[in-house]
């Protein structure tokens, strides 16, 4: 779906970032690569191109996708949770969990999803993955507080394992 999305709009990033994501879980590394150089400059995913540089093996790519990120961090970009993603990807854990401690005080957009997040398998059992998740917790809270109704991404990431899997059968059953 997301390709015919795309040959009606080719400046539809989001659906390039998807496709980018579905083509690197599946090892399509070439597809992937083609569909996150061609994927703009906005949108949330902006680390796509550096994770797939990194799942090719091409370190010093990622590391300039990296530093292209610190760039639009200076100008008041929200990405760390991106780099979270390049630096788990690299097998650099204490980068890794120093951006994801990041995220939570830049308010990436997806921080929220990281118990979720695949990318982030290699952060898990770490003491960082824990704090990051509880303090995402508490800043989520925060803010759903003022509107007096918790969100669906606070649910997932704070809820207890076994409501989480409640929610997630909601959304999407389990494929028979």
């Amino acid at each position: 779906m997301a390709k015919q999305v795309i040959e009606r709009n080719t400046r539809f990033d989001q659906a390039r970032s998807v496709l980018a994501r579905a083509l690197m879980a599946t090892g399509d590394l070439a597809g992937a690569l083609e569909q996150a150089q061609a994927n703009g400059d906005s949108g949330p995913n902006q680390g796509d191109l550096g994770m797939v540089y990194a799942k090719l093996g091409r370190r010093d790519d990622a590391l300039r996708e990296l530093e292209r990120l610190d760039e639009r961090a200076r100008r008041g970009f929200a990405v760390a949770y991106e780099q979270a993603q390049i630096y788990a990807t690299l097998g650099d854990i204490a980068q890794g969990c120093a951006a994801l401690a990041r995220a939570v005080t830049d308010h990436s957009l997806l921080v929220n999803w990281m118990r979720l997040e695949p990318r982030l398998d290699p952060l898990r059992g770490s003491q960082c993955y824990a704090v990051s998740r509880r303090l995402a917790c508490g800043t989520a809270r925060q803010f759903t507080s003022l509107r007096h109704r918790p969100t669906f991404s606070h649910a997932v990431v704070c809820a207890r394992k076994k409501r989480t899997s409640r929610l997630m059968s909601r959304i999407a059953p389990p494929i028979e």
